[in-house]
């Protein structure tokens, strides 16, 4: 059985370890967390300690509406620039 390592106050990312969980999931420590947009959630701690859980979810939401932004941006551009080819008559 391995050493438990207290996370309690460590900050992840968006997420901070408030305290450590009654479950466990696979025979690992579950913590109970809160995101900086205020959402509990609980997480395994080696997700925590290697970093693939960063927030509850937000920061991923917020990367996909960034990036659908800017495509937008992007392809609105482009048909300007058609538009554009299209009255010059080339």
């Amino acid at each position: 059985m391995t050493k438990l390592i207290d996370m309690k106050g460590r900050v992840f990312g968006r997420i901070t370890v408030i305290e450590r969980s009654l479950f466990r999931e696979k025979r690992e420590a579950v913590w109970k967390c809160r995101c900086e947009c205020g959402k509990l959630v609980f997480v395994r701690g080696s997700h925590l300690r290697d970093g693939s859980t960063k927030s509850c979810g937000c920061l991923q939401r917020e990367n996909l509406i960034n990036i659908a932004n800017t495509l937008r941006q992007f392809f609105n551009k482009k048909q300007e620039r058609e538009r554009k080819k299209v009255k010059r008559g080339t």
